[in-house]
């Protein structure tokens, strides 16, 4: 995610390293990411259950640039899981 911002936004984008962060609970399949922004990101839409299914819900995503950020992390992700499966 941060080398897509960073492509994106330029050596302002490396600098806001810290904003970037990726919660994984496998055991209850929970996902929660971050890029930069005013606490921008994608997040479940309720606190983790393993027996309750959970919808994406974003928080002040306004620009292109964050989407296309969260997307890419989607894709890692996924990439990941598809790869360890084999």
């Amino acid at each position: 995610m941060q080398d897509v911002y960073t492509k994106m936004m330029g050596e302002w984008g490396r600098k806001r390293a810290d904003d970037f962060w990726i919660e994984i609970k496998k055991d209850i399949g929970w996902v929660n990411m971050n890029c930069p922004g005013d606490a921008t990101g994608l997040h479940p839409d309720h606190e983790p259950d393993r027996n309750r299914p959970y919808r994406f819900t974003c928080h002040n995503l306004d620009s292109p640039e964050q989407q296309i950020t969260l997307f890419t992390g989607l894709a890692v992700l996924h990439d990941m899981a598809r790869k360890a499966k084999t």
